[in-house]
């Protein structure tokens, strides 16, 4: 009897440390996988731990925290680029190239945190943000046209204004205007591969 019961409580023990086991498995696993999106912007303050910059819909407040990585002091005035998690926690903010439309733009997953410190920058393109210098790809965007300048495209869309440039290489349905509704695919850099139409 004094057997069984020392098998019992050694397999409760065994069952017990491989929950928790999977339990931390799947916590590292969950955070892995987060959707980011970048903020480019004027910076009208910061207040300690909160940067508030210029948004198309008003502003945007990113909170920086002991993991964020931030280049440099940055003032009023001041263009920054921040990769920031969906609840607008900073996990990098540097100062905002030449190329770097403002704006908030939503990315695929990544891989993990670190990734985030690592961005590439291939010769004579502007910088990318994380995920899309790990290969995450093209974006669609919709939205109504309400300028058309040169090569640019300047949407209305549901964050607010979003500016297409039109290359020598986007496939184009037709030529557009001012009220249009158009859907786009864009490059990392929102250089369109294609614009077309969109369907009522």
């Amino acid at each position: 009897m004094k057997g069984s019961v020392a098998v019992v409580k050694m397999l409760s023990v065994v069952c017990v440390l491989l929950l928790a086991q999977g339990q931390s498995l799947f916590a590292q696993d969950g955070a892995s996988t987060q959707l980011t999106k970048t903020i480019v912007g004027d910076l009208l303050d910061v207040d300690r731990d909160f940067y508030i910059v210029r948004g198309e819909l008003g502003e945007i407040q990113i909170e920086a925290t002991h993991k964020t990585e931030i280049t440099e002091e940055f003032q009023y005035g001041d263009r920054i680029k921040a990769l920031v998690l969906m609840n607008n926690k900073a996990l990098k903010i540097e100062r905002a190239g030449p190329d770097d439309v403002s704006g908030v733009v939503e990315h695929v997953a990544f891989s993990s945190p670190s990734a985030a410190q690592a961005p590439a920058k291939a010769a004579g393109q502007p910088s990318a943000s994380p995920a899309w210098a790990q290969g995450a790809g093209t974006k669609v965007v919709e939205g109504q046209v309400l300028m058309v300048d040169g090569d640019f495209y300047v949407l209305r869309g549901e964050l607010g204004e979003i500016r297409v440039e039109r290359t020598p290489k986007t496939k184009m349905t037709e030529e557009f205007k001012f009220g249009d509704f158009i859907k786009a695919t864009l490059k990392p850099n929102d250089q369109a591969l294609t614009i077309e139409r969109l369907a009522p």
